[in-house]
């Protein structure tokens, strides 16, 4: 053979190895969950009581779209905040709300957080950011339009002098990308927040502690492609123009070459004191996976793993007796984002066991484009020996279930409650 060529299949061949990186534990390791279109076996899941409270009804025409949800315990209330908007997701005019509740699940009247957006321009809520005795609230800011507008910012509003009013804007926190959820501290003592730019591209943030709005950006190297069989046309016929109509018929199973769309990621520290991150893929039915440093300097590329997702944002979170929980809309034949399962690791590596917490069937009241059935868009807070989830409902309204830290830890130890 010729020496070239072999030196060419040997490089080729190193290269794939580099790629594939060091082997690593599966991610879904829950011995009676498999990624199949099978709805009984879903249905079959233990599952986990809960305790239910309503924030906010979303009203047609007025305030129909409510979605972005964010929870937090402020020393002595517990605070959410929710983007809302008249009617679609992501339009002009959209705006920040927020309530309070003493016990998580009886909520305020709520009131706007944020003033009305500038003409064409839009709010998206981003979290409660708690800075030693300062608390700001984050909001992104960009035009009306696709994700993200190139003027995409990310703000930061502070309490004012009455508590029922706007907060004032205090400034921009960082210029041309969106946050996902509120900075937590790393062990160095940074803050340290996952991130999306204008282009949609995955990555973190590092600082805030020298200043509110000093950060430094940091890149992900992105994910490799994967071939796929894929049905052509993949564009369904009610979708396609009136001239197209003969494509109606035609389903031709073809190997596609699929670019991953990774968006959302959360993100923990290990035991160890590696940290970890899991993004949604916009353009699959699985989870994938990073490996970082433990100052976040330096990441893996992600690779896909074995956890099924609904294609929807997750949450998650390391409970204060060491369990680490996760909380998404795993079942991936379902156009619907339901159930909204919990799922649970002792090391934050490996997910031993799901629970489903809420399955019942859900319909939207008005109209609204994006609007999906279902739960989701979760966020959790661990308070009280409870943890508190807080999620949409169909993308109109906004909840609050309570769930027993002590049943969490039976479904970890393999003994949940039915």
């Amino acid at each position: 053979m010729n020496s070239r060529i072999v030196i060419g299949l040997a490089a080729a061949l190193a290269l794939a190895l580099a790629a594939c990186g060091p082997s690593q534990p599966p991610l879904l390791a829950a011995r009676e969950v498999r990624p199949v279109a099978d709805k009984a076996a879903w249905s079959g899941l233990p599952r986990l009581p809960v305790t239910r409270g309503v924030v906010f009804r979303g009203q047609p025409g007025v305030s129909a779209f409510n979605i972005h949800n964010y929870l937090e315990y402020d020393g002595q209330r517990f605070v959410i905040m929710w983007t809302s908007g008249a009617v679609h997701e992501g339009e002009a005019g959209s705006r920040v709300m927020r309530a309070v509740s003493n016990d998580g699940l009886t909520w305020s009247k709520p009131t706007f957080l944020t003033p009305p957006p500038p003409p064409g321009q839009r709010y998206f809520a981003r979290g409660y950011w708690r800075r030693g005795d300062e608390t700001l609230a984050l909001v992104s800011s960009d035009h009306e339009g696709d994700y993200f507008g190139s003027d995409l910012k990310m703000l930061a509003f502070a309490p004012g002098d009455e508590p029922d009013q706007p907060w004032r804007l205090r400034g921009t926190l960082a210029p041309g990308v969106i946050t996902n959820f509120p900075p937590r501290r790393l062990a160095d003592g940074a803050w340290f927040e996952s991130s999306r730019d204008s282009a949609m591209r995955p990555g973190f943030l590092k600082g805030g502690a020298a200043a509110w709005n000093s950060w430094t950006p940091i890149a992900v190297p992105p994910p490799s492609a994967r071939w796929e069989w894929r049905l052509w046309p993949a564009t369904p016929a009610e979708r396609r123009p009136a001239g197209e109509a003969w494509k109606s018929w035609l389903r031709i199973p073809l190997p596609m070459r699929i670019r991953p769309q990774l968006d959302e990621p959360i993100w923990w520290a290990l035991p160890d004191g590696r940290l970890t991150a899991l993004y949604r893929d916009n353009s699959g039915r699985r989870l994938y996976r990073a490996m970082g440093s433990a100052d976040g300097a330096v990441w893996t590329r992600p690779r896909r793993t074995n956890f099924p997702d609904a294609s929807s944002k997750m949450a998650g979170l390391r409970l204060s007796g060491g369990l680490y929980v996760m909380v998404s809309n795993p079942r991936p034949d379902n156009k619907e984002r339901s159930p909204l399962a919990l799922s649970v690791s002792r090391d934050g590596l490996s997910f031993t066991a799901m629970a489903i917490l809420l399955d019942e069937p859900t319909a939207r009241r008005a109209f609204g484009n994006r609007k999906t059935p279902g739960y989701q868009y979760p966020q959790l807070l661990e308070h009280g020996g409870r943890l508190l989830v807080a999620y949409s409902r169909n993308k109109e309204d906004i909840e609050v279930i309570g769930v027993a830290v002590s049943d969490i830890e039976a479904l970890a130890s393999g003994a949940p409650r039915r």
